[in-house]
């Protein structure tokens, strides 16, 4: 039998993080593990506490989109990172991956199921149409002793990128798209705090990393142009080579206007996905003279240069989000 190290109560830090879309600041020892912090501290007891030695995956999380082990991850390392629980995958219902696990009987007592579920959504999210060998790969670090893995295997198999939609997006693609947008949203909602007007941005790479973040400045940096996306633009034009931003994707809270669409065409950006359109944005703003939308949609503004940079949104499933952020703003 493992007997489980107790928990250290020692000095406490402030460790400020978002789990789930929401900022917590809390007292934590240095040495107690981001599991603990989840389950004892935020009541997340959808994270499976089990062989505490990183073996087991029961315990797995998503920290800036990356599948972690939280038995293994101390508390202090997630200092300013966000974290995705369980709990915080399914908040606007069962994803794809959750609904062919239940459809494809992926689980049986359903302890380690939350870890596999967390598994495969970090692996599709980086490649929607994994091979046999990548499935492998990424349930190595996952243990079921109940299902024999038949199940899970249907599940990984029937959730991937063969299944599209009538829009040619798969299930998992849209979620990846609404969960960086979901990002932008946090973003949007620092830079009202800030004092400036509620938008964000962020830029995302080839791989998946979130590379920058930004909101708009426009109002304390007094600065015209100090839209989030021609401001992102600015700082990665400095940063990367344009080949490189070819292959990554600008992801807003809104459409971005004439201004900044022409900053991601000349800064080469190769893909732009947006939560509401400039439309549904010009009824939010009316006639404040801080943000005189433009009904000019993104796409038009690309259609007549000569790069073919893709355009993906509005997201209906996500406009309450992004709009919460804006109510009260407005005149």
């Amino acid at each position: 039998m493992i007997e489980r190290a107790p928990i250290s109560a020692g000095p406490s830090a402030k460790l400020n993080i978002n789990v789930n879309g929401r900022e917590a600041a809390l007292d934590v020892p240095p040495s107690k593990r981001l599991l603990h912090v989840l389950r004892e501290d935020l009541g997340l007891t959808g994270t499976k506490r089990s062989c505490e030695m990183g073996r087991c995956g029961a315990c797995m999380v998503l920290v800036d989109g990356k599948a972690v082990n939280s038995c293994l991850a101390m508390a202090y390392q997630c200092e300013g990172k966000s974290v995705t629980t369980i709990e915080g995958l399914s908040e606007g219902g069962l994803t794809t991956v959750q609904r062919c696990f239940l459809e494809e009987g992926g689980y049986q007592c359903g302890y380690c199921t939350p870890g596999m579920v967390v598994s495969v959504t970090a692996m599709l999210a980086n490649d929607p149409s994994p091979s046999d060998a990548d499935i492998e790969e990424a349930l190595s670090g996952n243990l079921c002793r109940c299902t024999g893995y038949g199940g899970i295997w249907r599940a990984v198999k029937k959730s991937d990128r063969a299944e599209k939609g009538a829009n040619g997006m798969s299930g998992n693609e849209k979620e990846l798209h609404l969960f960086y947008i979901r990002k932008c949203v946090e973003v949007s909602r620092k830079a009202r705090s800030a004092g400036n007007t509620p938008f964000g941005c962020v830029l995302v790479g080839p791989d998946g990393d979130v590379l920058m973040e930004q909101g708009n400045v426009e109002i304390t940096a007094r600065v015209c142009t100090g839209h989030a996306e021609t401001s992102l633009m600015q700082r990665a034009s400095h940063e990367y080579p344009k080949d490189f931003l070819w292959r990554s994707t600008l992801y807003s809270t809104a459409e971005p206007c004439a201004m900044c669409t022409g900053a991601i065409y000349w800064g080469n950006v190769g893909r732009v996905v947006y939560g509401i359109s400039e439309r549904r944005l010009a009824e939010l703003t009316g006639d404040d003279e801080q943000n005189p939308t433009l009904d000019m949609p993104c796409r038009d503004i690309l259609a007549r240069g000569r790069k073919p940079i893709e355009v993906v949104g509005p997201f209906p499933e996500i406009e309450h989000e992004v709009v919460a952020v804006h109510e009260g703003y407005w005149k």
